[in-house]
């Protein structure tokens, strides 16, 4: 889970750790070294966690075991450009 540092920009982390294996991403002055998915989902009406918000972190690896489970396995599409 990330834990901004209120001291600097927003866009710079004190801590960011994967929320399913424990592993901190490195991070150099406050920016991350490595990519991770950041998940922050509002639950809404007509689910049974109706207003609850949930935020995790998950890193390269726990993201690849986690989508190696999936029944239906995600779109994949190569990206030349990013924005």
């Amino acid at each position: 889970m990330q834990k901004e540092n209120p001291e600097r920009p927003v866009l710079r982390y004190r801590e960011v750790r994967c929320n399913r294996c424990g592993r901190e991403i490195p991070l150099r002055e406050g920016i991350p070294t490595e990519d991770f998915l950041s998940v922050d989902k509002v639950w809404g009406y007509a689910s049974a966690q109706d207003g609850i918000r949930v935020r995790f972190d998950l890193c390269e690896t726990c993201v690849g075991q986690l989508i190696d489970g999936f029944v239906l396995p995600p779109e994949r599409e190569e990206q030349t450009e990013w924005v």
